[in-house]
């Protein structure tokens, strides 16, 4: 097996374990100053590919000391049972296979930075020591190295954590390449260090320290998320002081307990008004109101339609929100359609055009009723202008909004005719928008004769319905 797939399941295995116990445990759970901390640990040791020695792997003790809550001085012994891992063409290949031990004594500092998750304490790892090995050609030879690392505690019960380690560890010596040749002398090819990494899981358990408490109030400084809390402050359960009202003097020390959130106050927690007017400093978003002046919730002069002109000055005080108005608070109306500037959609109407509450022309598509021509011709009755009008507004309010002008006339006539009046008609219309300046591209025409009536051409009525212009949206 290779070591990358050795080492790779290995810390799969490791945060699956560690995982299995976070749920129920303590979540102050934490490192304390003044702990003695104990524990063992197993787990892979990685060798340099020239150092000839098989992957394996390592297993000890570690015994440590908190001087404070964030560094601790720790011992670490720990064994490393190897053996040679020669290739056939080499010089030394009969010692293939053959034990290696190293006995590995180091003492570290750690230092343990803040949680940042409930139970989890992540650390940062460095010091040194000496390594001792014993093999075929290695009688109790004795090496320095030095390592540093990375490693994280989580914490099971109060006092009890799982604990995983990865050090990069350097050995000074290039001892592994020493060996007996055939003649009994010893072979030594160099000085260059060997690069190692050992990935380590085990158990620790910390027993004594954290009792005091600097701040006095009544959570001890290991536990104590917000140590110096002024005296006669209330805290929770973590340390760190109440404050009820959120205005920034703690519980236990506010004199004007129930202060409306955001407002500002004196050293002794209570509010100010600066300017009178009876919205305290903090909410108060107009804080330099002259006196006597009314305030709305936020202290600043009513405006009961909110056009931006205030109460008393606004000689139309209820103008519909959104509208857009003169000095004296009155509704503005460029087009003069009835629909005031600012809700008007389209604000260029042509005068005369019907418009919907948006300030749009009304009309949307279909019969266009009204349009008329003289008979048996496709000139245009101006009475049908209007009508007319109000489709290039629409049109124009439409700007994507392809149509086709389709020409009806009813059943009276030869059927060949009656298609080609109702063609033409269809035509004029058509003539009539593009000259409104509404794009030839935007507009279809069709004359469909007599062949779709809407209503009987068994009366004049009814004729007069299927002699129509209608627009049909093509598309959007």
């Amino acid at each position: 097996m290779s070591r990358r797939v050795l080492l790779s399941r290995w810390v799969w295995v490791l945060w699956l374990v560690m995982g299995m116990f976070t749920w129920g445990v303590p979540a102050q759970a934490d490192v304390r100053e003044g702990a003695f901390e104990f524990g063992g640990f197993s787990g892979i040791y990685v060798m340099e590919g020239n150092q000839q020695l098989a992957d394996t792997y390592s297993a000890g003790l570690r015994a440590g000391y908190f001087f404070t809550r964030d560094l601790e001085m720790e011992f670490t012994f720990a064994a490393t049972p190897s053996e040679y891992d020669l290739p056939r063409s080499s010089l030394f290949a009969g010692l293939d296979g053959r034990d290696v031990d190293i006995y590995h004594f180091r003492l570290e500092t750690l230092y343990h930075l803040p949680t940042f998750a409930d139970r989890v304490v992540p650390y940062l790892a460095i010091g040194g020591g000496f390594a001792r090995l014993d093999g075929a050609t290695i009688d109790s030879k004795v090496d320095g190295e030095v390592g540093y690392g990375l490693g994280m505690k989580l914490f099971i019960l109060e006092d009890l954590a799982l604990r995983a380690d990865a050090r990069h560890i350097i050995l000074f010596d290039k001892w592994i390449r020493n060996a007996v040749d055939s003649s009994g002398g010893i072979v030594k090819r160099g000085s260059k260090h060997y690069n190692n990494l050992e990935v380590t899981a085990g158990l620790t358990f910390l027993f004594g320290g954290g009792a005091k408490d600097e701040d006095n109030d009544g959570v001890r400084d290991d536990q104590d998320a917000c140590p110096g809390t002024p005296a006669g402050c209330r805290v929770d359960g973590r340390g760190c002081h109440l404050d009820s009202d959120g205005d920034g003097v703690c519980d236990g020390l506010d004199q004007c307990a129930g202060t409306p959130k955001g407002a500002w106050v004196d050293a002794k927690g209570c509010p100010r008004d600066s300017d009178g007017d009876g919205v305290l400093d903090g909410l108060d978003l107009c804080p330099d109101t002259p006196a006597g002046v009314t305030v709305n919730e936020q202290g600043c002069p009513s405006d009961a339609d909110g056009d931006g002109v205030v109460d008393g000055l606004d000689q139309c005080p209820n103008t519909p929100k959104g509208c857009r108005v003169d000095a004296k608070g009155c509704p503005l109306d460029g087009d003069r359609d009835g629909v005031c500037d600012g809700l008007d959609q389209c604000p260029d109407t042509p005068k005369g055009v019907k418009v919907d509450a948006t300030g749009c022309s009304a009309f949307k598509g279909g019969v266009l009723e009204g349009i008329t021509f003289a008979f048996n011709s496709a000139r245009i009755d101006p009475r049908s202008y209007p009508v007319l009008d109000e489709a290039v507004a629409w049109l124009k309010s439409k700007p994507t909004v392809v149509v086709e002008i389709g020409g009806h006339t009813d059943s009276r006539g030869r059927a060949a005719y009656n298609q080609r009046l109702s063609q033409q008609r269809a035509q004029a219309v058509r003539d009539y928008l593009v000259s409104r300046g509404i794009a030839p591209s935007r507009l279809t025409v069709r004359g469909y004769g007599a062949a779709y009536p809407i209503a009987s051409n068994e009366t004049e009525e009814g004729r007069a319905k299927n002699r129509r212009i209608e627009f049909k949206i093509l598309s959007q």
